[in-house]
């Protein structure tokens, strides 16, 4: 894909591919077993367990999906480091070296295009450093 992707639109795409199915499946059968149990099929201890099963596997869908929207939106977004910002302001992804963070299902092919995409942003990062650094050097020394 050549043409780039908006920070808006990756982080819309994100929220549909990752959150929406993560709430889905969060709420959706723990919904149906307090259904059940408002009608007396079900007992208390099943409600209870779907409700720690759903977590789980809403976990487990996260940790899938997340790594997926992740290399897709970082290789197609122009300003990943704004996209990453946002991501952790939106509670999209976990900020770095993060327990949460890695909970993250990656392969081993996933994970060397999730460094070379993150070595790509930190070379951005240092030569936008070397850049402007001597800049705050001369505001500093005026104030």
């Amino acid at each position: 894909m050549n043409e780039k992707v908006s920070v808006n639109k990756a982080m819309l795409i994100g929220h549909l591919v990752v959150n929406l199915p993560c709430g889905i499946v969060l709420f959706g059968p723990p919904g149906i077993c307090f259904y059940f149990y408002q009608r007396g099929i079900i007992p208390l201890l099943l409600l209870l367990l779907s409700i720690v099963i759903a977590f789980c596997l809403a976990w487990g869908v996260w940790s899938l999906m997340i790594t997926k929207w992740r290399i897709w939106a970082f290789s197609n977004v122009r300003n990943v480091r704004e996209l990453k910002k946002r991501a952790i302001d939106e509670r999209l992804i976990w900020p770095d070296y993060s327990v949460f963070e890695k909970t993250e299902i990656r392969s081993k092919s996933e994970q060397k295009t999730i460094q070379k995409l993150e070595e790509k942003l930190n070379r951005k990062m240092n030569i936008l450093w070397i850049i402007l650094y001597p800049i705050n050097l001369k505001l500093d020394i005026q104030n």
